[in-house]
This record gives structure tokens, C-alpha cells and sequence, in this order.
């Protein structure tokens, strides 16, 4: 995902917010939901003309279609067959706010809607609980608040003001330390007991709450610009950054991915991994 148009088979437009494959490569804006379709790209039916799907209120990966919260608050699904949206359950908020959706995990995803997370299980259709999110958190907008559920079943909760677990007390500071940073994304990694975290200025690995490492590009001076950290199948880390490119980790080699080696933008705001 770039933050500008500056090639023609980028994204068409400047307000984008995932990028994933399912069926192709699908991307959620804030005018609608977009499929990638070689060469360019082509709009998806929505449910309805007045349906926004605004920033991250959309996920898909390779084992589910695409899911979606619209503008008449209904979670939404993607039918490849029929290319349609079907109604799966009217959502008990109202969606002016900023919403975000966890990736579905054993049927169940989490939806963020303002200061609340909401657990909904996808068969049958049904909200299962609603939490309040740590007041740390709350209005966090830079970086926007997030949240990642695991295989596990546990949920986290990441922004402005830190990284939080949700434990049968509540929440739970789960940086070392009880820091306080901003963290702009969490993954959990292919060993399933480690996070990838990534901070502002660098990206750590964590594992029971405690650091394992630390990596912060060594060729950039005061850097602060991470946007990204990601785990790819093969294990390499892919960093995006805000103006600087990509970062490619594998082992100890790193390779630096700009402009000049034919990325459209050198601000890289998402990454997934295709399938093909």
C-alpha cells in the first residue's frame, strides 16, 4: 500500500487502508472496496450507494471473504460467486465513529467501534460481548488505535498510549518495562509466543512480556518513521516506513527498498502477503 498515486497501478486513491489477497488483492477505502484486477484496479459492488466503508472497517485474508462494516451499520460479507455483499449482522452502534476489524479467528472477530471493542461470532450472526478500551487508549489517533487477536484466543489493543492485553481482570500493559510508547503495529509471529512490535523509532520482538530484541536501521540518523513491522511466511521482516521505503529483514542481511529500486512512493503505509 503507497501513499500517493505516483504510478498508475497503485491505489486510486490517497485515503486507503488495507491491502490483502483473497481471490486476487482487495483494498478498503474510504469511498468503497476495490478488487485487483490485472492490470488496474475495479470497484466492487457495495450493499447499498450510501455504504462507506471507511478506514480499516475491512479485512479479508485467505481462508475468509472479505468482511466489512458499512455505513447503515450492518457487518457485511463479501459472496465471490454471486460478486455481492450479503447482510450478516446489524451492528448495536452507530458507525460515524472510527471502526476497526481484527482478522476472524475460529469464527469470531473483534470490531472496534469509537472507545469500545466488540466481539461478534460470525456463525451464527451474534455480538458476544463489548468491552470499554483502556483509558489510555481512548481518542488515541496517532497512532489510531488497533487490535490484533491470536490463535489463542486473546485479544490486544495497541495505539498512542501503548500495548494492552485483555486478561479475565481486564486490561493488562503488556510492553516491558510498563512502557508507555506508541506502538504503530503488532503481529503475532509464526512461533505463536512471540510479538512482533513495532515502535516508532525501531521494531522489538516480545515474548511474555519481555524483550527479546531490538533492530532500528542503522543507516538512518534519529529515525522515527516507522509505520509498519511484518512477519512473511518465509520469516522475513518487512518494515514500511513514512518517506524512507521498505525495509527487508532475513537473517542478518537487510535490504533497503526505495524509489530509486522502483517503489511508486517512498511511503509505505500497509503489507500483505499474496498467495500466488
Amino acid at each position: 500500500g503507497y501513499g500517493d498515486n505516483r504510478d498508475p497501478h497503485s491505489v486510486p486513491t490517497r485515503r486507503s487502508s488495507d491491502l490483502t489477497a483473497t481471490n486476487g488483492a482487495w483494498i478498503g477505502t474510504k469511498k468503497g472496496i476495490l478488487q485487483l484486477v490485472q492490470p488496474t484496479w475495479k470497484d466492487v459492488p457495495h450493499t447499498e450507494k450510501s455504504a462507506r466503508f471507511e478506514a480499516h472497517a475491512f479485512g479479508a485474508n485467505p481462508q475468509q471473504m472479505p468482511l466489512a462494516v458499512n455505513s447503515t451499520d450492518w457487518l457485511v460479507k463479501f459472496d465471490v460467486e454471486r460478486n455481492e455483499w450479503d447482510n450478516l449482522l446489524k451492528l448495536p452502534f452507530e458507525s460515524d465513529s472510527r471502526q476497526f476489524l481484527s482478522m476472524p479467528l475460529n469464527g469470531r472477530l473483534w470490531i472496534l467501534n469509537a472507545d469500545i471493542a466488540w466481539q461478534v461470532q460470525l456463525e451464527p450472526p451474534a455480538v458476544l460481548r463489548q468491552i470499554e478500551l483502556p483509558q489510555a487508549l481512548r481518542g488515541s489517533k496517532d497512532p489510531p488505535t488497533r487490535l490484533l487477536a491470536t490463535v489463542q484466543d486473546k485479544i490486544y489493543a495497541y495505539g498512542g498510549g501503548g500495548a494492552f492485553r485483555l486478561e479475565s481482570t481486564g486490561w493488562v500493559r503488556c510492553a516491558p518495562d510498563a512502557a508507555s510508547e506508541p506502538v504503530v503495529s503488532m503481529q503475532t509471529l509464526k512461533n505463536g509466543s512471540s510479538l512482533l512490535v513495532g515502535l516508532r523509532d525501531r521494531v522489538e520482538r516480545w515474548c511474555q512480556g519481555k524483550k527479546e530484541s531490538s533492530w532500528t536501521p542503522p543507516d538512518v540518523p534519529d529515525f522515527h518513521s516507522l509505520s509498519f513491522a511484518r512477519e512473511t511466511s518465509d520469516g522475513r521482516i518487512i518494515l514500511g516506513t513514512k518517506g524512507l521505503g521498505l525495509y527487508i529483514m532475513h537473517g542478518a542481511k537487510v535490504t533497503r527498498l526505495t524509489v530509486r529500486d522502483g517503489l511508486p512512493s517512498a511511503r509505505i503505509v500497509c503489507f500483505w502477503e499474496a498467495t500466488d
